[in-house]
C-alpha cells in the first residue's frame, strides 16, 4: 500500500489527490447519468413496462456510484491521522508530569 505517511506535507497531499480524484468520480458518475439518461432514451426497449433509460439512469448510475467508490476506497484513500507526528515526537521529549518532575 506503500509507506505511511510521516510528515504534515505528505499528509496534505494526500488529502490533495483524494479531494481532486473524488471529484473526478463526481464528474464519472453525471456522464454516466446522462449517458445512461439521455443516451438511451433513443432506444424504444422496456423492461416490465418501464424504458430502458428510465432504469439506467438510476439503477445504472447507482451501481456506477457504488463500484466508484470501492475502488477510491481500496487504491486511492489511506487512513492516516492528520496529526503532525514530528510534533508530536517533540512535545513527547519535552514532557514534565502534572506535579512538575520530568516523565521517562
Amino acid at each position: 500500500m506503500g509507506a505511511p505517511l510521516k510528515t504534515y506535507r505528505e499528509k496534505m497531499a494526500q488529502t490533495s489527490k483524494e479531494a481532486i480524484i473524488s471529484v473526478v468520480a463526481l464528474a464519472i458518475v453525471v456522464i454516466a447519468w446522462i449517458i445512461f439518461g439521455f443516451g438511451l432514451s433513443a432506444f424504444d426497449i422496456r423492461i416490465a413496462e418501464t424504458p430502458l433509460w428510465a432504469i439506467m439512469g438510476t439503477i445504472g448510475t447507482w451501481v456506477v456510484a457504488i463500484i466508484i467508490c470501492i475502488v477510491l476506497g481500496f487504491g486511492v484513500f489511506k487512513n492516516f491521522s492528520l496529526d503532525d507526528e514530528e510534533s508530536e515526537d517533540a512535545a513527547e521529549n519535552n514532557s514534565t508530569s502534572p506535579d512538575g518532575g520530568e516523565l521517562r
